[in-house]
């Protein structure tokens, strides 16, 4: 794929190159990667392609800019407004408001 001979689309192939980074264990690259199937993702579908394959990877920073990019295009999809909501959703359950407390839900309803 490096070598550029492969018939596919330059936004599919850095995406690929980012997974296969990640299992390299190297982060730089991949960041990399990412960025560069960005870069030429100029169309909804595109944006929306890269995000959702971004977000099935565990590049959330990724799926957001692309889902971003998504909503400067078209700011009426719903599919933009899904992933970035699945995203947020993901982001909070990781990391609880400072007003949860363990058996107390009552500041989650609020």
């Amino acid at each position: 794929m490096i070598s550029q001979r492969f018939p596919i689309q330059p936004v599919l192939q850095h995406m690929c190159l980012a997974v296969v980074q990640t299992h390299l264990g190297s982060a730089t690259a991949a960041r990399n990667e990412w960025q560069r199937a960005l870069q030429p993702a100029n169309a909804t579908e595109k944006l929306l392609t890269v995000a959702g394959y971004a977000e099935r990877n565990a590049a959330n920073d990724i799926a957001d800019a692309a889902y971003s990019g998504a909503f400067k295009i078209a700011p009426k999809n719903r599919a933009a407004y899904a992933g970035r909501l699945r995203l947020d959703l993901a982001a909070r359950a990781y990391s609880p408001s400072p007003n949860y407390r363990s058996g107390n839900r009552s500041a989650l309803a609020r």
